[in-house]
């Protein structure tokens, strides 16, 4: 479901279903691959974004989704033999939030509205198409990954324009806020730490496949 390549952070592809598309239909009917049948496709339009919401206003820092070496002037021939492979990479994303309370959340611009019940839930369950992790040291050296809740907010209770505009019908700019006591009226935001946002569609095969990013939160 979720794609990154070195040019591009994010590609997005599902099923259409009555113009509302659906994240765990990563890929179209049965195929995998889509086909003349799907009209439509599910792409990421924007990069991610992590934002703050604070005093009534947002901050949103993009995600980085190029390699420090991408050259948006001339061709770009691959990574040269011997060459160091972390200039060749997607830098990792590092933010630092400003004190105070603040509700943080990710955003995702898509080219069409999205089914609700596919994108995420709270807690995460097995059907959703994003899911979010915590690295925590639980002793000295060792270490696990552990579900952080995030959902999305139908009423508008965060922000009314990022209300759903039917039922079950999840807007085209998609965000997922943090909501670990389930109670968006309340703010939260994220503990220091690092954190990994990937797609479990397909018993890891998505996420090996490169739909993961990771943030750091200083």
């Amino acid at each position: 479901m979720l794609k990154s390549t070195r040019a591009l952070a994010w590609s997005m592809v599902a099923l259409t279903s009555l113009g509302v598309i659906s994240f765990t239909g990563c890929g179209g009917g049965g195929g995998g691959g889509g086909g003349e049948d799907l009209p439509d496709f599910l792409a990421l339009s924007q990069t991610l974004f992590f934002g703050i919401r604070q005093a009534g206003g947002d901050q949103l820092t993009p995600f980085p989704n190029l390699p420090a070496t991408f050259n948006q002037a001339g061709p770009n021939t691959g990574m040269p033999p011997g060459a160091a492979a972390a200039a060749y990479s997607v830098p990792g994303a590092n933010f630092t939030p400003g004190a105070g309370s603040r509700q943080d959340y990710l955003q995702l611009t898509f080219n069409n509205l999205l089914q609700a019940s596919s994108i995420t839930s709270n807690p995460p369950a097995g059907n959703d198409g994003i899911v979010v992790l915590r690295r925590v040291e639980v002793s000295p050296g060792v270490f696990t990954s552990q579900p952080v809740g995030f959902t999305l907010d139908p009423a508008g209770v965060v922000d009314p324009s990022n209300a759903f505009p039917a039922p079950g019908v999840a807007p085209a700019t998609v965000r997922l806020y943090l909501n670990t006591d389930n109670d968006l009226t309340t703010p939260e935001g994220l503990a220091p730490g690092t954190y990994t946002i990937f797609c479990p569609v397909g018993e890891g095969a998505h996420r090996a496949q490169g739909m993961e990013r990771t943030l750091t939160v200083q």
